[in-house]
């Protein structure tokens, strides 16, 4: 498409949906729900994939003008979707395992659209709205972490912006960060200039501020690797080096003047434009000088949260706190019994979202304990194996490789703006990648939708036939309904736009009733720290009314029939828990006093036998299985259980009593 075509409505109805997605989606948070980071953002990103869909749905007049995509990257995304599917049938948690689909389903749809129906030509616009959000949240997480504003946003580990945490803030960063970088380098104007290069500086310095050592880690990574493949590909160096300098691939009013394209005496073998590049060389040596003097600055914040952000309060304290004893924060561990997991299940493992269920008995109470439940083991790569099986992490990795040669075809493109997009691309790509090796970035939307999105814009750039055009006038005539009805891909490409709107909203559908659904676990969750057992019961069972979205509602229901002396209901509350999570040691401990209560105390030996399994630190399990026991008549064993408890929780008067 050229820059004379004029998009059509529902071409721009598109790229305003992406635009408000990249914008929306880091900022949006519910402080009033449980979960008030990921899901609302999960629905901010259906919502405005949903309206993607319906953007290109309008653009291909209703689905009569989709035309073929031809990609190397449809076939791994779809067999990616496939492992999935075929290893849904291994979860305990039906419900769980849908949402999980759903959510991949949704970017998938957001592949596609992106793929389809947004030219690299097209781009800027969804750049500007990330430049522009990336300025908004670096500037609340800076002023954070000075103790000057917006520290009465909920968190739980300071300086977080918008996004919860201080890991999840930098998860965004890492990927936004070069696609800011990526317009400093191809916009024209002294205002675009300042404006984008101020936003990549404070995301830079937000990052420092974050003390995330496994983004530090991404981010480092990315650019040794980039760098190297620059190093060392001398057919790939020269002309990325030579588009840098001419992203935009239009000449200033100097070198019009010149009438030679602007390129002056050459340095190296680089030829450099003049006038407007020395600007922005100028402005990028007094951005990073300011890079360098925020960064340096200590935090002023005090860190009234379980973060351990005190102990990585100096950048050098950050990076020694990488080597130091514990510094691994258990990750270490949840690796090695995850191993032991992925080789008990090699081929399609626990399904979508089974991991948090599957992992307990691996665990031997080297992590989880009565406050900590882990719920994903910090490496994406091995969490999609576990789930996913050894074939879903092939594909996975597949698709990767893929998607790093298709860079490459754009790195070596004519033209010089697909050469830098395809190395600020890389950039982006691997640093959430590197981060992945230590975090959790694909569960998390503000990474995901630049991933799927990156590899959309990747897949139309470098499509082996020209792009359909977003215009009015396209590049070549469409093809005639007749020719469209009679081939059955034809029939398919028609409904994939009708498909790819159904599944969003479908998407947004469960992300709303999973946000009601949450609301109400939060306040059942309140009212049973105050002990109002009837306010807690009635609130959790409001929450079942949306869905069984978190099993540990049931036992939050069974705690407080428990409490209200309705046993036999407690009972059932504890035992549907444990049909969604086998391995909840609450409910085995819940069920071991609620039996030794109705006077079944063999049943409760064995409930409170397998809790200590799972969870053996666990003072109220001890005390539990000690009141059974000594019900029991069995006193030497009980006193044993009450020592336990009381080396983990020496005040304990009721147990020493």
């Amino acid at each position: 498409m050229t820059d004379s075509e004029v998009p059509s409505g529902g071409a721009y109805f598109t790229v305003v949906a992406l635009c408000l997605t990249v914008g929306v989606v880091p900022l949006v948070y519910l402080p009033d729900i449980y979960d008030y980071v990921l899901i609302p953002k999960l629905l901010a990103l259906h919502l405005g994939i949903a309206l993607a869909c319906l953007g290109w749905l309008v653009r291909t007049r209703w689905g009569r003008d989709v035309r073929p995509l031809q990609s190397p990257l449809i076939l791994p995304i779809l067999c990616f979707m496939g492992a999935s599917l075929l290893s849904a049938p291994s979860t305990t948690h039906t419900l769980d395992t849908l949402v999980e689909l759903l959510n991949q389903a949704a970017l998938i749809a957001l592949f596609f659209v992106v793929a389809n129906a947004l030219s690299l030509k097209r781009l800027k616009p969804v750049l500007w709205a990330n430049a522009v959000t990336g300025l908004v949240v670096s500037l609340i997480g800076i002023l954070q972490y000075h103790n000057l504003a917006f520290v009465d946003i909920p968190t739980n580990g300071h300086p977080s912006a918008t996004f919860g945490y201080r890991n999840l803030a930098a998860m965004y960063l890492v990927c936004a960060l070069p696609l800011v970088g990526l317009l400093f380098l191809t916009v024209r104007g002294r205002a675009a200039l300042s404006f984008s290069g101020l936003s990549a500086t404070l995301m830079g310095v937000y990052l420092v501020y974050t003390r995330t050592r496994s983004a530090w880690v991404g981010a480092v990574g990315a650019l040794v690797g980039v760098g190297a493949v620059l190093a060392f590909w001398p057919g790939l160096r020269h002309p990325v080096w030579e588009a840098l300098w001419k992203a935009d691939g239009r000449p200033t009013t100097d070198d019009r003047r010149k009438g030679d394209g602007g390129r002056r005496s050459a340095v190296g073998g680089l030829h450099f434009p003049s006038g407007l590049d020395r600007r922005r060389g100028v402005l990028a040596l007094g951005f990073g000088v300011l890079f360098v003097l925020l960064s340096l600055l200590p935090p002023r914040f005090r860190d009234t949260t379980t973060s351990d952000f005190g102990s990585k309060a100096a950048i050098s304290s950050t990076l020694a706190s990488i080597s130091e004893e514990g510094g691994d924060k258990g990750r270490l561990v949840k690796w090695r019994n995850t191993l032991h997991l992925i080789a008990d299940h090699p081929l399609l493992g626990v399904g979508p979202g089974g991991w948090v269920r599957a992992y307990p008995p691996y665990d031997r109470g080297a992590t989880i304990s009565p406050g900590v439940s882990p719920s994903r083991p910090h490496n994406d790569y091995l969490w999609i194996a576990s789930e996913v099986g050894l074939i879903g992490l092939g594909v996975y990795l597949y698709l990767l490789v893929t998607a790093f040669r298709c860079l490459l075809t754009m790195a070596r493109s004519p033209d010089p703006f697909p050469r830098v997009a395809a190395l600020m691309f890389a950039l982006s790509l691997l640093a959430t990648l590197g981060d992945a090796l230590f975090n959790f970035p694909r569960e998390w939307p503000q990474a995901t939708m630049f991933f799927y999105l990156l590899l959309g814009v990747v897949a139309a750039a470098t499509r082996p036939h020209p792009p359909p055009s977003l215009g009015k006038k396209p590049l070549s005539p469409p093809p005639s309904p007749r020719a469209e009805r009679e081939g059955g891909w034809g029939r398919v490409r028609s409904v994939l736009p009708y498909l790819l709107l159904i599944i969003s909203l479908t998407a947004a559908f469960v992300s709303w009733r999973r946000i009601e659904f949450d609301r109400h676990y939060f306040r059942a969750s309140s009212w049973g720290l105050r002990e109002d057992w009837k306010a807690t019961l009635t609130e959790a069972r409001r929450a079942l009314e949306y869905g069984t979205f978190r099993p540990h509602v049931l036992f939050i229901e069974g705690s407080a029939l428990e409490k209200l002396g309705r046993y036999p209901e407690a009972e059932g509350a504890y035992r549907q828990t444990l049909v969604y999570t086998p391995y909840a040691w609450y409910a085995h401990n819940g069920l071991c006093s609620v039996c030794t209560k109705q006077g079944r105390l063999e049943e409760a030996v064995v409930h409170g036998q397998a809790a200590l399994s799972i969870c053996p630190n666990s003072t109220e399990a001890h005390s539990n299985l000690g009141i059974a026991l000594a019900s029991k008549g069995d006193l030497d064993a009980a006193i044993q259980e009450y020592r336990e408890a009381l080396t983990f929780n020496p005040f304990l008067t009721e147990t020493r009593n």
